[in-house]
């Protein structure tokens, strides 16, 4: 219970971090509160479309005081007195702002999903007690004190509580350091260096997957071997994991070195369509200023390919290598052993074909085209918008800042303590525990979707996501050459319309719904190996994806709205392919527990 008042405080402290955050302005603005748009506009010239007084964002000079905008021949407002713009130092933060009157703060709502994180771990600690009650001899084995000795009989033997606290600790980091760092990362860089960065990660993330298949099947099996005492086979394990993850992580970031060293060879892969954006944009010295960004995307991309991420552990339930079998398939033949067969094969660890390194190969290959496919799809999507258009991958920028704050972070806590409480039932034979603890788990992530339909669905909320999400782009409204960049993000005017941002934040809650039910899915669907069955799932996902691509390429849609919703099409899929076989599973295991 004081474990649950822990993460329950550090909830609290997050909120208050994240209020704290929006509702203090940056220090310019906080110096101008009060008179920016009271003694300012009183005059005549506060009329009009391009008035601060009616335009979505107030833009500055300078000094720090609001201007008025001017219009072109076309009606499109530009502001050419305000701070924005490469020789005047003010792109980011000190340019333009979102209007007070346009925040609404919706996203405050999504700190409910904290409430169904306590669920989880309601029935987490229910599902061990009913277990530890029926068999109280696992205490000592699964359930024992498995803090290091180094903690215990050192001077650190102060921290031997906070280490018991450790996963929980670490479901709530992995829910509060997203949901702040990626709308950071919207709000202080500039458009060009956002696109290069989203640019770079669409490489480098299914390029850093291909080199990590090692890690994810080794984590699986040390786990599952931890829970069921075989430390010969964690000894075998470990070393066999370090080995691999050290050889193929030199040769991975040494090769991803050698391409970015190679300027051509770094802008094709961080920003295609530069070229591009030059034409559709001719005389716009901020578009321009992209040729010369080779050494912070060098920069960027050296650190993001020589650092050293561990991996979330993946726990599960591991298989005999001579017999292509897994827990599903025991469920599916129906036997009369069952799963609790102690004599069954599928318990047997710590052989060395077990451990071998073609087995390891051959099951993290199969985690590895999962997240393959995946991650390509959004990066094939991505590729594509920077390719015809810099506004159009902006836009993709400012969805996916959002991203985390509706979605992932929420869930990916809690597909993280079921990896690890899903395992255990396993590892103890305790099937049905694990399927409840699915149920619960898959649950208390569909009750995210109503909050994420709710705060991102209404018009008054796209409007503050999009305005805050792509605030940036106001450096663009600084003169005739490049307000076109503008239009095309917000709209003549900032008034919105189609292909404009808040258009495209519509969508926003599809992706996010989808992100976290996938999210969990996966968690699950791994935690049983049930390889065979998410390969041919991937193959379905793949021809409902290249037949959304070609379907939208053939009708000309090039809008970030159609980009966002591909990227997702294989998700969607492989979501209801997966429910649908869990539900099979679990009927079928419910079945055969009726008829024992």
């Amino acid at each position: 219970m004081r474990k649950l008042f822990i993460t329950l405080f550090i909830a609290a402290a997050t909120f208050a971090v994240a209020c704290a955050r929006k509702i203090q302005p940056s220090p310019l603005p906080l110096q101008l509160q009060g008179a920016v748009r009271a003694a300012a506009y009183s005059s005549s010239q506060s009329e009009g479309e391009c008035s601060s007084s009616s335009f979505p964002f107030t833009f500055f000079d300078v000094d720090g005081q609001p201007v008025n905008g001017v219009p072109n021949d076309q009606g499109i407002c530009t502001f050419p007195t305000s701070n924005c713009g490469l020789d005047t130092g003010g792109r980011v933060g000190r340019c333009c702002s979102q209007a007070e009157d346009t925040v609404t703060h919706g996203g405050y709502y999504m700190y409910i999903a904290f409430a169904y994180i306590f669920i989880q771990i309601y029935f987490i600690r229910k599902y061990l007690a009913e277990v530890w009650e029926k068999h109280p001899n696992l205490r000592n084995t699964v359930g024992r004190d498995r803090t290091p000795r180094w903690i215990k009989t050192t001077f650190l033997k102060r921290l031997e509580r906070i280490w018991s606290w450790g996963i929980w600790i670490g479901v709530a980091a992995v829910v509060v350091v997203p949901t702040q760092m990626r709308p950071s990362i919207q709000e202080q860089l500039n458009v060009s260096d956002r696109n290069i960065l989203q640019g770079a990660e669409a490489f480098l993330i299914p390029y850093t997957e291909m080199f990590q298949f090692v890690e994810d099947i080794v984590n699986v099996k040390i786990n599952y071997a931890i829970n069921s005492g075989d430390f010969d086979a964690v000894n075998s394990l470990v070393h066999l994991g370090l080995a691999g993850s050290i050889l193929t992580g030199v040769l991975a970031s040494g090769l991803a070195s050698i391409l970015g060293a190679i300027p051509s060879v770094l802008q094709a892969l961080t920003n295609p369509g530069l070229a591009r954006d030059m034409k559709l944009y001719p005389g716009c010295d901020i578009i321009a200023a992209g040729l010369d960004a080779h050494h912070l995307s060098f920069s960027y991309w050296i650190i993001q390919v020589w650092k050293f991420e561990p991996k979330s552990t993946c726990l599960g339930r591991v298989e005999d290598e001579e017999e292509s079998s897994s827990l599903t398939d025991q469920l599916i033949s129906h036997t009369e052993e069952g799963i609790g067969d102690e004599s069954s094969e599928h318990d047997k660890i710590g052989g060395a074909s077990e451990a071998s390194a073609a087995a390891l190969v051959k099951e993290g290959l199969c985690i590895m085209i999962l997240d393959l496919t995946v991650q390509l799809s959004k990066s094939l999507a991505i590729y594509l918008a920077l390719a015809s258009d810099a506004a159009t991958a902006y836009q993709l920028t400012a969805l996916e800042s959002y991203l985390p704050s509706y979605s992932i972070a929420w869930v990916t806590g809690m597909s993280w303590a079921f990896k690890v409480f899903g395992t255990m039932f396993l590892s103890i034979k305790e099937t049905p525990y694990f399927f409840k603890l699915a149920r619960v788990s898959l649950l208390c992530t569909a009750m995210v979707v109503p909050l994420i339909l709710g705060t991102t669905l209404p018009e008054k909320y796209i409007n503050d996501l999009a305005l805050s999400s792509g605030q940036n782009a106001c450096e663009y409204a600084s003169s005739d050459q490049c307000v076109q960049f503008f239009t095309n993000v917000y709209g003549p005017n900032a008034q919105g319309g189609e292909s404009s941002l808040f258009y495209t934040f519509a969508a926003f809650s599809f992706g996010a719904s989808v992100e976290s039910i996938f999210i969990m899915a996966r968690a699950i669907i791994t935690t049983l190996l049930d390889f065979r069955f998410v390969l041919k799932s991937i193959v379905v996902a793949m021809i409902f994806y290249i037949a959304a691509i070609i379907l939208a390429s053939m009708m000309g849609m090039k809008q970030a709205i159609s980009f966002w919703i591909a990227m997702y099409i294989p998700q969607l899929v492989l979501c209801l392919l997966f429910l649908g076989r869990l539900l099979t599973l679990q009927r079928r295991c419910m079945k055969r527990d009726d008829s024992a």
